[in-house]
């Protein structure tokens, strides 16, 4: 008894089928301060960026800033 399967053609995305019913994202419309850990996480990803610019601009003009 073979079992036939349908690819494809349905009307249901991934990730509506992720999706739990009655459940949002925790999400807020209102701004709020950051915490002093993000502040500090957010100045490191700066200085890593900064710093990868450097680098990068370095190499392009033959190592002269």
């Amino acid at each position: 008894m073979a079992h036939s399967v349908k690819y494809g053609g349905g009307k249901t995305s991934g990730s509506d089928l992720n999706a739990l019913p009655g459940r949002k994202l925790a999400t807020s419309k209102t701004p709020r301060m950051l915490t002093p850990s993000e502040v500090e996480l957010l100045r490191q990803d700066l200085r890593a960026a900064l710093e990868l610019l450097r680098e990068l601009a370095a190499r392009r003009t033959g190592g002269v800033e």
